[in-house]
C-alpha cells in the first residue's frame, strides 16, 4: 500500500569501540514513524525488509536483506537495531544507501510487497563510518591520526626555512669563507703601529673617552652657575637692600596698591582665582546652571504586573545628568506644589511606579538634577486614571439596539457612553485604553449604516468616592475621516501608550483595508501608515512593546506576478516618520505569511506560513532588531508538522513560543533560537478543547482536555518543561456528564476561574480555584435549580485579581453584569441593573495592564 506521506526517519550515531575509552555497542538503531495516507499512525506489529546498494537507484545490492518485525507504539513510532554483523563488511564502500519496506496493509497482511516499499532510499551518513577508524592499520588505506601520540601539525614540512636570527652557537672555523679575515692576521701590525707619530687617533684618556671631556671653547647656563658673588663684583648703580627695603616696607599697608609677594610661602600664581574655577568646574562636569527638561514622558505597561506602570522619558539634549526626580500628585504638578507631591528617584530614563487602584487621576512630571543637587524645570505631564472601569455592550434600553456602557464595580450604577441617541445607535465593539482615560468603540451612531470608529474620555469621570460624576458623558468624537463614506473598520486597537488608536479600514482612494493611526492627545486627521509599495490590503497588526512602532501582515504587489493570497510582513515606526519596511524573512515563492506574534521583549517576531490554498501551517521565528532590512532570512520551519491555527504565542519572558500540534493535540514549545521543539505530553492523546494559555510566571500551561477520552471535559496546569503529569485542576469531582467548558486566569496568575455543570447537566455554575491544585474549587455564583436554564457565556477578572464579572442569566430572558468576590464570601452584584425585561449582555470589556494571560503577549485589544 503506498503511503499518504514519508517516513520521519532519525538515525542514531555510532559509538565505536577503540582503547583506553571503554567499549561501546557497535549498533544502529533506525528510528522513525508510519503514518497512513490520512496521516494517522500506523500501530501494532508489523514485518519490515532493509536492503543496502551502492547508488540511490539502480545500483547493485550489496549483502543480504535484514528482515524482522518491530511493533509500532501509539503513535506509529518504530525502532530496529542493525548488528556489527550487518555494517561491519560495508565499511570499505565509499557511498552506502539503504532501502526501507514496512507491511503498511491495514491490518497488516504479514508480507511485504512492492506498494510497502519507499520509493526513496537513504544514504548512510558518514556517522555510521566512525566504525572504519577502530579498523585503520597498514594497508587500510587511511592516514593516521597521530604519529607517536602526536599531531601532523606538530611537525615541520619537508621543505623549510629558518631566519639567521632563530640559529644558535657559533660558527666554527671551517664555516667561514676564506676572503673573511681572522685576528691572527692583523693584530700584530695594529699594535706595532699604535704609538707616537703613527697618526692613530687614542682610544681611552686616563681610561676617560672623549666626549667625558668639555671642548675648549664652551659656555655656560645661569642655572649651571653654583655660589653667590662676592659684594666687590657687583656694580655700583645696583640698588642694595639696605637703601630701599625701608621705603618699600614703610609704603606696603592698606591702600598701598602693593601686593603681598608671598602668602604663607605661596605665591598668587599657585591659587585660583573665582572666574578660573567656575570655568574648570564647567569642564569637567559638563552641565548648564540649569538642567534641562525631561522630553517625551510615556507610560507604559509594566513587567512587574498591573499593580504598576512603567514611566518612560528621554534624557536632556545636555550631559552630565545621572539622576531624576519623578514627582506624583493627584492633580497638576507646578512649581507652587512641588514640595507636596510624592518623589520616586530614579538614576536611568525609566522606573517603575506603584499604583494604588480607585485613587483617581494620578499626574506625574519628571526633573533632571545636576552634580550640584539642582533640580531642573518639569516634563510634560501624564495622567493616568487608576480607576478600574469596566465597559460592557448590551440592549439595556431598547430590545435589539445595542448600546455602550461604563460601569464601576464597586457599585450598582451604569451609564450609556455611546451617544445621545441609544434607541438608534448599536455598538460592535469596545476597547478601554491601558491609561484608563479613554474608550473606543465601534457604532453606527450617525445612522448612516457605517460602523465609525468613536471614541471618548473617561478620565475625568469617577470622583474620589468611586461614583461617576454628574453632569452627563462627555460627547463622543469620530475617529476616521468623516469625509470619506463607505469605510469599513475591520480592525483596532490602543498602543501600549495609549496615545495612539490604529485601525484597519476601506478607503475609496488609497484602497480597501488601509492602516491609519489617530493620535489620542491631539485628535486632528488620521494619518495612513500603509503607504508606499505595501498599499495593499493590511489583514492584521501588532504592536512593538514601547509604543513606538507595529509590524503587520499585508498582501504583497500583485503586479509583481504574485498571487493577491500571498502576505508579508511589514515593519512601521507609529508617529508616521518613515515609510513601511518589507522585513526579509526569507519567504519562498510559493508560502504566505498567516498569523503574527511579538515577542514582549521587542526582540523577535513568531509567524506562521503555509502555501496558498493549504490549511497547514508551520511556526517560523525571526529576530526584529533596530536594523530592519537586514533582519530576518528566517530560520526554516521551526515544527516539521503542522500546527494549530493561530494557537501559538510567546512566554511572559520572550525567550520560548508556545504553540499545539494540529494532528495531535500535543502542546510544545521552542526556544526563539530555535532548536528542537519540546512536547509536554509526548505520544499522548489529549483532545485539547479549547486555545491553551502560558501563566504569567512562563512555567505553568492551562487547559481544558479530555485525556483518558471519557467524555468529560476537564482543566488542567503542566509544568512548562515537561516534568511530571499534568496537575487536574477541576479536582475529582466531575461525573458522567459534567464537563469544564471555558476558563481564564487571574491577571497575577495565581486563581483560575472556569465555568461547569458539576451540579446539574448542561447547567453552568462559576468556579473558582488556586493554580496549585491546593483547594478543591469554590462556587461563586448563586445558587440555582435545575432547569433554569442560567449559563455564563463571558466573563472577565477585573485588574487587580479580587473580582470576577460574568453575564449571568437569573431571570428568564434578561442576561445581566454581576460581581462576584473571587473568594467567594458574599452574594455576587448585580451591576447593569436594567429595567427593560428583555435586556441582554453581549460584551464585557475591562482595562489591561502588562502581560495578559489570556491574549498572546501586551494587550493590545484588537478585535
Amino acid at each position: 500500500m503506498p503511503y499518504g506521506r514519508a517516513l520521519a526517519f532519525v538515525p542514531l550515531l555510532l559509538a565505536m569501540a577503540a582503547p583506553p575509552l571503554p567499549a561501546q555497542p557497535n549498533t544502529v538503531t533506525l528510528r522513525g514513524r508510519l503514518l497512513d495516507s490520512g496521516g494517522e499512525p500506523l500501530t501494532g506489529t508489523r514485518l519490515y525488509r532493509i536492503r543496502f546498494y551502492n547508488a540511490p537507484t539502480g545500483g547493485t545490492q550489496l549483502g543480504s536483506n535484514v528482515e524482522g518485525a518491530s511493533t509500532l507504539s501509539a503513535g506509529g513510532l518504530f525502532s530496529i537495531p542493525i548488528g556489527d554483523d550487518v555494517f561491519g563488511p560495508l565499511l570499505d564502500q565509499p557511498t552506502l544507501y539503504y532501502e526501507l519496506a514496512f507491511d503498511s496493509a491495514t491490518p497488516a497482511d504479514g508480507s511485504i510487497d512492492a506498494g510497502d516499499v519507499f520509493p526513496q532510499r537513504n544514504q548512510v551518513t558518514s556517522v555510521l563510518f566512525a566504525q572504519a577508524l577502530a579498523n585503520q592499520g597498514a594497508g587500510s588505506g587511511l592516514d593516521a591520526d597521530l604519529l607517536d601520540g602526536m599531531d601532523s601539525g606538530e611537525f615541520a614540512e619537508s621543505a623549510h626555512s629558518h631566519q639567521l636570527a632563530d640559529l644558535d652557537g657559533i660558527l666554527d672555523d671551517p664555516q667561514i669563507p676564506g676572503g673573511v679575515t681572522r685576528d691572527a692576521e692583523v693584530f700584530d701590525l695594529v699594535l706595532g703601529a699604535d704609538g707616537p707619530g703613527s697618526a692613530l687617533n687614542a682610544d681611552f684618556l686616563d681610561n676617560l673617552d672623549s666626549t667625558d671631556f668639555a671642548a675648549a671653547s664652551h659656555a655656560h647656563d645661569y642655572d649651571d652657575l653654583t655660589g653667590s658673588l662676592p659684594e666687590s663684583e657687583i656694580p655700583g648703580e645696583i640698588a642694595r637692600d639696605a637703601e630701599v627695603f625701608g621705603l618699600v616696607t614703610a609704603s606696603d599697608g592698606s591702600g598701598s596698591g602693593l601686593d603681598a609677594d608671598l602668602l604663607d610661602g605661596n605665591d598668587s600664581g599657585t591659587f585660583v582665582t573665582q572666574a578660573q574655577l567656575a570655568s574648570a568646574l564647567a569642564g569637567v562636569v559638563a552641565v548648564p546652571a540649569t538642567p534641562v527638561a525631561p522630553t517625551e514622558v510615556r507610560l507604559l505597561p509594566s513587567p512587574l504586573g498591573s499593580q504598576y506602570r512603567r514611566l518612560m522619558w528621554n534624557a536632556p539634549a545636555s550631559g552630565g545628568l545621572s539622576n531624576f526626580v519623578v514627582y506624583e500628585y493627584d492633580s497638576d504638578i507646578v512649581d507652587a506644589n512641588r514640595h507636596h507631591a510624592q518623589k520616586h528617584y530614579a538614576t536611568t530614563t525609566h522606573i517603575d511606579v506603584p499604583v494604588l487602584p480607585n485613587s483617581g487621576n494620578r499626574h506625574y512630571r519628571v526633573a533632571a538634577v545636576n552634580f550640584a543637587g539642582e533640580e531642573g524645570p518639569l516634563s510634560a505631564s501624564y495622567v493616568l486614571n487608576t480607576f478600574y472601569w469596566l465597559a460592557f455592550t448590551a440592549d439595556g434600553t431598547t430590545n435589539s439596539h445595542v448600546e455602550l456602557y461604563l460601569a464601576l464595580p464597586t457599585a450598582s450604577l451604569s451609564q450609556v457612553v455611546s451617544g445621545t441617541t441609544p434607541v438608534s445607535t448599536n455598538v460592535r465593539d469596545a476597547i478601554i485604553a491601558p491609561d484608563n482615560r479613554t474608550i473606543a468603540f465601534q457604532a453606527d451612531i450617525n445612522l448612516d449604516d457605517q460602523f465609525d470608529l468613536w471614541i471618548v474620555n473617561i478620565g475625568g469621570l469617577a470622583g474620589k468616592d468611586g461614583r461617576i460624576a454628574k453632569g452627563g458623558m462627555p460627547t463622543p468624537v469620530q475617529v476616521n475621516d468623516v469625509s470619506v463614506a463607505g469605510s469599513d473598520i475591520t480592525e483596532f486597537g490602543y498602543s501600549p501608550t495609549s496615545r495612539e488608536l490604529v485601525y484597519i479600514a476601506d478607503h475609496p482612494t488609497l484602497g480597501d483595508e488601509q492602516l491609519f493611526v489617530y493620535s489620542v492627545a491631539d485628535g486632528g486627521t488620521p494619518v495612513h501608515l500603509s503607504t508606499g509599495p505595501s498599499q495593499y490590503p493590511v489583514e492584521e497588526f501588532r504592536f512593538t512593546p514601547d509604543g513606538r512602532s507595529m509590524v503587520y501582515r499585508a498582501e504583497t504587489d500583485p503586479g509583481k506576478g504574485i498571487p493577491s493570497d500571498i502576505h508579508e510582513l511589514f515593519f512601521v515606526p507609529l508617529d508616521g516618520s518613515d515609510s513601511p519596511v518589507q522585513l526579509q524573512i526569507g519567504l519562498q515563492a510559493d508560502e504566505t505569511v498567516r498569523d503574527l506574534r511579538v515577542s514582549p521583549s521587542g526582540t523577535h517576531i513568531a509567524y506562521t506560513i503555509a502555501e496558498p490554498g493549504q490549511s497547514a501551517e508551520f511556526l517560523r521565528i525571526a529576530p526584529l532588531g533596530e536594523a530592519i532590512p537586514e533582519k530576518g532570512g528566517g530560520s526554516g520551519n521551526l515544527t516539521t508538522d503542522p500546527i494549530e491555527d493561530e494557537n501559538f504565542r510567546f512566554d511572559p519572558n520572550g525567550t520560548r513560543v508556545w504553540f499545539q500540534f494540529r494532528n495531535d493535540d500535543v502542546i510544545g514549545s521552542i526556544p526563539t533560537g530555535g532548536t528542537f521543539p519540546l512536547p509536554l505530553h509526548p505520544e499522548q492523546d489529549w483532545d485539547i478543547e479549547q486555545e491553551f494559555v502560558v501563566g504569567p510566571d512562563g512555567a505553568t500551561v492551562f487547559w481544558i482536555g479530555d485525556p483518558d477520552t471519557g467524555g468529560q471535559s476537564e482543566l488542567f496546569a503542566s509544568n512548562g518543561a515537561g516534568f511530571g503529569s499534568p496537575l487536574r485542576l477541576s479536582q475529582e469531582s466531575l461525573g458522567v456528564n459534567r464537563d469544564v467548558f471555558d476558563f481564564k486566569l487571574s491577571p497575577g496568575g495565581d486563581l483560575v476561574a472556569f465555568t461547569a455543570d458539576f451540579e446539574n447537566d448542561n447547567d453552568r455554575e462559576f468556579y473558582v480555584a488556586p493554580v496549585d491544585g491546593r483547594t478543591a474549587p469554590v462556587r461563586i455564583s448563586p445558587s440555582v435549580d435545575a432547569g433554569n436554564g442560567v449559563f455564563f457565556d463571558d466573563f472577565e477578572f477585573m485588574p487587580d485579581g479580587q473580582r470576577v464579572l460574568f453575564a449571568g442569566e437569573f431571570e428568564e430572558d434578561k442576561r445581566e453584569l454581576y460581581a462576584v468576590d473571587t473568594s467567594g464570601a458574599g452574594e455576587a452584584q448585580n451591576i447593569s441593573n436594567f429595567a427593560s425585561p428583555d435586556a441582554d449582555i453581549s460584551q464585557i470589556r475591562v482595562p489591561r495592564y502588562g502581560w495578559d494571560p489570556i491574549e498572546d503577549g501586551f494587550r493590545e485589544g484588537n478585535t
